[in-house]
């Protein structure tokens, strides 16, 4: 910012005092920011606006942020919900907070998927992400079969997309309230 002087223009700081006291506040409770999640909690802060205002969501994991709108992934459709695909093994540092990641086992000869799991280790076949939490049962897997075998739709989606899309069932749902 520029302001006129009588030595000419100068420059002046554009923070403000209630900038610095908001800065020195967050710092006394919690240190100089060292991680970027800290770095972007203190930069909101200090212009009263949130992450999500600029794309940004928390990952699942808490430890850092996501932008929704950089990646894309295939949109699928797994026991009868709209879920997000990966082939890569996705983790909870991968995902916004609020979403579900599982793991797809393939078969042993790599030919279809067998069954849907919270880890997969051997044979892993790639990630879905749901909106809602899955229910293993005292097995701990879900089994697959020709009937509940991931449908692609061939859609792709990013985060924001997939976290602003209403299914016909949710729609229901939300009548209902």
């Amino acid at each position: 910012m520029w302001r006129s002087s009588t030595s000419g223009l100068m420059r002046t700081s554009a923070i403000t005092a209630e900038d610095t006291a908001i800065r020195t506040e967050y710092e006394s409770k919690n240190g100089s920011p060292e991680t970027e999640r800290e770095a972007i909690d203190l930069s909101c802060e200090l212009m009263g606006l949130e992450p999500l205002d600029y794309g940004l969501a928390l990952n699942a994991a808490g430890t850092s942020y996501i932008n929704l709108e950089d990646d894309e992934y295939e949109k699928i459709e797994l026991l009868g919900k709209t879920a997000l695909f990966s082939n890569a093994r996705l983790t909870d540092a991968d995902i916004p907070e609020g979403l579900y990641c599982y793991h797809l086992r393939h078969s042993d000869d790599g030919g279809k998927f067998c069954s849907v799991e919270p880890r997969v280790g051997v044979n892993h076949g790639g990630s879905v992400i749901l909106k809602e939490p899955l229910d293993f049962g005292e097995s701990g897997y879900i089994s697959l079969d020709e009937e509940t075998s991931p449908n692609f739709s061939g859609e792709r989606e990013n985060f924001s997309d997939f976290l602003s899309d209403t299914s016909p069932q949710e729609a229901e749902e939300m009548k209902l309230c």
